[in-house]
């Protein structure tokens, strides 16, 4: 016997006779003791064996016994005494190989449908279909421009609610230096003249122009002023600011609406204590 065509050919018949699981255990337990005693045509084997490799009570074996038999998958012969029982399990592949008359229907037509199935799996791997002409050949180049065309996202573009979101914050980052350093809280054409300069400015630049302000206690139009200046001059950094800041004084000059006290001006190491955010 083949033990993987058996095995096979058993699941494709237990399917139209509908086997109970204690069958098909009992079927299994069978089988491995055939093999392991080399297939001979014919065998004994203890109850307490069985019950052991199928796991089934002795009345569950009992019964899945005479289910086996009487669908013809087995044939048992009782014994008198405490001789064992002897079986003989029906090969499924003897009986696809040589029909035998006699055999139930469902069996051959099992056995058919398995050729068929072999025979069409054979000419289909010696001969593969050919593409049509027509049928352009699918490549990953081909995939990629179709998922370009169904998918036009820019990758680098950041989705609309994320860019809501940032400018949200930067505005209530204006406010919060607003309310510190001018000590009041902004009107809304102030506030939108701010956010003008958030794109081309940093935002501890705006916080600085507004700290100016208010050490001087100077109303809003002296910090525009400040950002009007810096934006002239191409000044768009803390740092830039701070560096110009110290030429002013090293030269003696700069401009005195942006920077009016001269050398009384608070120097930019003052500032150090100041929490600024980028």
């Amino acid at each position: 016997m083949n033990y993987l065509k058996e095995i096979n050919l058993f699941y494709g018949q237990q399917e139209l006779d509908d086997l109970s699981p204690s069958a098909i255990s009992l079927w299994h337990a069978l089988m491995f003791i055939n093999s392991r005693k080399g297939w001979p045509e014919t065998f004994s084997v203890p109850l307490q064996v069985l019950q052991s490799k199928s796991g089934l009570t002795k009345r569950s074996l009992c019964k899945a016994r005479t289910e086996l038999a009487e669908l013809d998958y087995i044939t048992v012969q009782s014994r008198k005494g405490r001789q064992s029982a002897v079986y003989q399990l029906h090969s499924f592949t003897k009986q696809t190989e040589t029909p035998q008359q006699g055999m139930p229907s469902n069996v051959t037509h099992l056995n058919s449908s398995i050729k068929d199935s072999n025979m069409h799996h054979k000419q289909t791997t010696e001969n593969p279909p050919t593409p049509s002409s027509k049928q352009t050949p699918i490549t990953k180049k081909t995939q990629n421009k179709n998922h370009n065309k169904t998918h036009k996202v820019d990758h680098n573009r950041a989705p609309c609610s994320i860019q809501k979101t940032k400018q949200k914050e930067k505005k209530n980052l204006l406010c919060t230096y607003y309310n510190q350093y001018l000590k009041r809280t902004p009107s809304q054409n102030e506030l939108q003249y701010l956010h003008q300069y958030v794109h081309s400015f940093e935002m501890k630049l705006l916080a600085y122009a507004l700290k100016l302000t208010g050490d001087r206690h100077k109303p809003f139009s002296y910090t525009k002023g400040i950002l009007s200046n810096w934006h002239k001059q191409g000044i768009t950094t803390y740092d830039a600011a701070i560096q110009h800041q110290e030429n002013y004084y090293s030269n003696k000059g700069g401009d005195k609406h942006e920077f009016s006290h001269g050398r009384n001006e608070e120097r930019p190491e003052q500032t150090s204590h100041i929490k600024f955010y980028r």
